[in-house]
C-alpha cells in the first residue's frame, strides 16, 4: 500500500468548491477506491497563511518527508479533476510526474513544455 500525501497550498486560506467536490466524491469517495480501499492510504494536508505559494509548499514538502509518505501530490486550490486521473498519476512508476490542466482562457489551451523522456 502506499502513503500518499495529497497536498494543496491555498493562498488567502481558501480552496473552490470544485476542489471540494472533487475532493470527496473522487478522491475520497470514489466506487473504484471504495471497492479497493486498501490500496491507498490517503492523506490531506492544507496550507495557507505563510508568505507565499513557494513558502507553502516548502512546509508541505518538508512535512512529507518528515512523516514517511512515499508520494506526494500537489493539487492547486482552484483545480478540479476525476479519481480515474489521479489514479494514473498515483500508479506511476516515474519519480516525478505532472498533470496537465488548461489556462484558464478561452479558447482553452495546455500550458507545458514537452520534455523528452
Amino acid at each position: 500500500m502506499s502513503k500518499i500525501l495529497l497536498a494543496t497550498p491555498c493562498s488567502g486560506g481558501l480552496v473552490s468548491w470544485a476542489y471540494v467536490q472533487s475532493l470527496l466524491m473522487d478522491a475520497f469517495l470514489a466506487p473504484e477506491r471504495l471497492e479497493n480501499p486498501a490500496r491507498y492510504d490517503l492523506a490531506l494536508y492544507l496550507a495557507g497563511g505563510y508568505s507565499g505559494l513557494a513558502k507553502d509548499r516548502g512546509i508541505i514538502a518538508s512535512f512529507a518527508l518528515s512523516h514517511g509518505f512515499d508520494k506526494l501530490l500537489f493539487i492547486d486550490a482552484d483545480q478540479s479533476w476525476k479519481w480515474a486521473d489521479l489514479q494514473k498519476l498515483l500508479d506511476s512508476d516515474k519519480p516525478v510526474i505532472g498533470g496537465m490542466v488548461a489556462m484558464k482562457k478561452y479558447p482553452l489551451q495546455l500550458n507545458f513544455t514537452h520534455q523528452p523522456s
